[in-house]
């Protein structure tokens, strides 16, 4: 709902600033305008370009004669619904939106889902390649001789974490600087894949969704996507 109010905030603004023209012919005049000079009406003109591109690709689907017809009658003084209408529409779209956005994501939870299983059924079978109990499925790429960490340890790790297409979602590699982690802390398969490692070993994990984040996703993460980590335990740090 704020992204809407937000948007009926725009418009206002933007009829606000419009209606100190003398009349609806103003439109007219402003598509002749040349290109802006001065920064004053530089900034005016890269404002306003944004701003509506900003709408346009939150809102794709806004039926652009409707919405030059509440401009124009916005000038007019005209409306077709009275302000509660115009609230309850306000309401009504928030809500289908959301409901779309949701219908969306278990579609996508489910393709997301299908995909990690069929990878996984496959890939339990390459050589080298082992599972646990829980469904964990990790490679050992190289074996160290230190201590191994337990549930409630704080960790020193370099690690790379992948998708099943190949894009890199985070890495340490990248930044530098190892990453320090209590396990308590982390999701479910990552946690447990460090505890079967010793110090100076590296593994590859391949996390089933319900070790990982599961239908909810993250920010970076579509929901039920399998996660592989390639990780180097450097030192259990308590």
């Amino acid at each position: 709902m704020k992204r809407v109010l937000v948007i009926a905030l725009i418009f206002c603004t933007g009829f606000c600033l419009l209606a100190s023209a003398a009349d609806t012919s103003a439109l007219a005049a402003m598509a002749a305008l040349p290109a802006p000079t001065d920064l004053d009406s530089q900034f005016s003109y890269v404002y306003g370009l944004l701003v509506i591109q900003s709408i346009l690709q939150s809102y794709p689907d806004l039926d652009i004669a409707y919405w030059g017809k509440g401009i124009y009658d916005a000038l007019n003084g005209e409306m077709f619904f009275t302000t509660a209408q115009m609230q309850q529409i306000l309401t009504d779209y928030q809500m289908m939106t959301l409901e779309a956005n949701a219908e969306a994501q278990r579609k996508l939870a489910q393709e997301n889902l299908k995909l990690a299983e069929d990878f996984l059924k496959i890939n339990k079978t390459q050589q080298g390649v082992y599972e646990t109990a829980s469904g964990l499925q990790y490679q050992i790429l190289r074996e160290g001789t230190g201590e191994k960490p337990g549930p409630n340890s704080n960790v020193r790790v370099d690690y790379e974490l992948t998708l099943l297409d190949g894009s890199v979602i985070d890495s340490s590699y990248n930044r530098k600087v190892p990453s320090d982690f209590n396990l308590n802390a982390v999701i479910t398969g990552f946690s447990e894949g460090l505890q079967l490692m010793k110090v100076g070993s590296k593994f590859r994990f391949f996390i089933h969704p319900k070790l990982g984040y599961g239908e909810s996703g993250s920010s970076a993460i579509e929901p039920n996507t399998l996660l592989i980590f390639e990780v180097e335990l450097l030192a259990i740090n308590n």
